[in-house]
């Protein structure tokens, strides 16, 4: 049938697309790891355990403050990371 076809053709793996992600993936990867230990666990309790500040603070042994400059710095730096790998990726 018509909505059949449809489905399957929605539900297709797009070779392109699989690819981009893959390399999206990859960029992101090497970003992560060109940052500190601290910040990648950090950024791993909160975006991949799901804690809360608090609850890194705790697991840590870091005051909440601390936390948050780690987060901060971490997002910042993966920022002007991935924004220069763009860059290069498209020049």
């Amino acid at each position: 049938t018509v909505l059949a076809a449809r489905v399957a053709d929605e539900d297709a793996v797009d070779p392109e697309r699989e690819s981009q992600r893959a390399e999206r993936r990859e960029v992101l990867a090497r970003a992560i790891a060109s940052l500190t230990e601290q910040e990648q666990l950090v950024l791993a309790l909160i975006y991949q355990e799901g804690l809360i500040a608090k609850e890194v603070s705790e697991v840590l042994g870091l005051s909440q403050a601390r936390i948050s400059q780690v987060h901060s710095r971490a997002i910042l730096r993966l920022r002007g990371k991935l924004s220069r790998l763009k860059k290069d990726l498209v020049s």
